[in-house]
């Protein structure tokens, strides 16, 4: 079997949600959430436990955005490392960071723990290429454990052509796509797939939504919509862009069976049950030509994926080749709460490519907000990244 050329884009790896039926949309509803990633089906999950009635809009099929279409990893903090994290933001903000994410993952676990089918929680490898990442790393080893997260430096690794590695034993892994359905089990009679929303209007009598299957009225919308954010909040503070990845048919087993980030997370893989590497980034490659929400394939980020799954590897087939779209924020954390100067219009998006180390908490805290029994954390306040948007 011949591996399929670097140009050609491939439907991901995880398996695709069944289709749902077809249903007339309601017209009204209290809370309307667009779209059917891990954002909306987990909101519109904890609203039902505060008897708030969703209803969710999907224009394509469950988990077609960045939910199915990541590298499935579950990690604490943002896509910096934790003494880098502590340098930006200061130390006391970084481990708020870092917890709140924690939390996340306490989420994840209490629905999935168990389900070894698409979860597992056995810690993740930091893998830094040169000198001055591996004392970054060392670093960040000694920051974590004082603030009481679980890391320890390693001087050696399997992974080739490391300088040893960071392990953080709190991290953990999924299926994406299997991680969305369970969320959605108890709600999908609410997902409506196939419904483009047209507008969005607010006003102090709610919200007003036209979609490509009619109107719908509601308290409070919420665009659960990440890199595609711009396109129905035109000047959003988000920023889409792309992440290249491919997957082999599967291999031997390498020597570490968990995930890893290297190059600053630059590069990361991980590979499954049943042997296939799953293998993304590059992005630095080729940044300036990854702006934008349009899948498409980068022929010369996916050469690069691919002679690295060589070293990881060893020889293989390539049988996926895919681009998800992720969306940036100026300071690199979430946008989760109410837009300003739009009534009854709620953001929870801008997740930087952790989508599933932050979504799930950020849904579940969303939630407790619009039941009037909860306070979003003010370091994910949308306030903060609309100040000097026109």
């Amino acid at each position: 079997m011949e591996s399929i050329p670097a140009s050609t884009l491939t439907a991901p790896v995880w398996p695709i949600p069944a289709r749902l039926p077809v249903r007339p949309l309601p017209r009204r509803a209290e809370v309307v959430i667009i779209g059917a990633g891990i954002t909306g089906v987990s909101l519109a999950h904890w609203l039902t436990l505060h008897d708030i009635d969703s209803v969710v809009l999907e224009r394509d099929h469950m988990t077609a955005g960045a939910s199915g279409r990541n590298a499935g990893f579950v990690l604490l903090g943002t896509a910096q490392n934790y003494a880098a994290a502590v340098a930006r933001f200061g130390r006391n903000f970084a481990r708020q960071i870092w917890e709140f994410t924690r939390d996340n993952h306490v989420d994840l676990r209490h629905w999935l723990e168990g389900r070894q089918d698409c979860y597992r929680q056995r810690g993740s490898w930091l893998i830094p290429l040169d000198t001055t990442e591996a004392l970054e790393l060392q670093a960040a080893e000694a920051l974590m454990r004082e603030d009481g997260f679980l890391a320890t430096w390693h001087a050696k690794t399997t992974v080739p052509g490391s300088q040893g590695g960071l392990h953080v034993a709190e991290d953990g892994e999924v299926i994406p796509t299997r991680v969305v359905e369970a969320f959605a089990q108890p709600v999908l009679e609410r997902v409506h797939e196939g419904v483009s929303v047209l507008s969005i209007e607010s006003s102090a009598n709610g919200v007003r939504i036209s979609t490509s299957a009619g109107e719908i009225e509601a308290v409070a919308a919420v665009l659960a919509t990440n890199g595609f954010t711009p396109s129905l909040l035109p000047g959003a503070p988000i920023i889409p862009f792309r992440g290249q990845m491919l997957a082999t048919e599967p291999l031997p087993r390498l020597s570490s069976p968990e995930p890893a980030y290297a190059e600053h997370g630059f590069r990361y893989w991980r590979q499954l049950e049943d042997g296939r590497l799953v293998i993304g980034g590059f992005r630095n490659l080729a940044e300036p030509d990854e702006m934008g929400d349009e899948l498409r394939i980068h022929p010369q980020i996916q050469t690069a994926i691919d002679a690295y799954a060589t070293e990881l590897g060893g020889s293989h087939v390539v049988a996926h080749r895919w681009t998800g779209i992720m969306a940036g924020t100026p300071d690199d954390l979430p946008l989760v709460g109410a837009v300003p100067g739009r009534l009854g219009i709620y953001l929870c998006a801008g997740y930087n490519g952790h989508g599933f180390g932050f979504a799930t908490r950020c849904a579940h805290m969303l939630a407790d907000t619009l039941a009037g029994s909860g306070e979003i954390p003010s370091f994910l306040h949308p306030e903060r990244a609309f100040a000097g948007v026109s």
